[in-house]
């Protein structure tokens, strides 16, 4: 858990993305990067799926249950 929180914490986007998915709940990929402002998102989205924090359905990127352990835990501590 505690790689996963560095990983994260070590990059701003990732934060925006964790934190936007935690609040608002699946969204697709364009809505992402217009909310959070990031141009690229997919390579961040790419990223956060392969170390299982996010899934895709349907178009849509969600948290998985250890994405929202991570994102829930990052949020206690700020």
């Amino acid at each position: 858990m505690e790689e996963l929180i560095g990983f994260i914490a070590g990059n701003a986007k990732r934060e925006k993305i964790m934190a936007l998915l935690g609040s608002k709940g699946a969204q697709d990929g364009a809505a992402i990067a217009k909310m959070a402002h990031i141009v690229g998102a997919d390579k961040i989205l790419d990223e956060l799926a392969q170390k299982g924090l996010i899934t895709s359905r349907g178009g849509k990127y969600a948290l998985t249950e250890t994405g929202v352990q991570v994102e829930r835990r990052m949020h206690g501590v700020r």
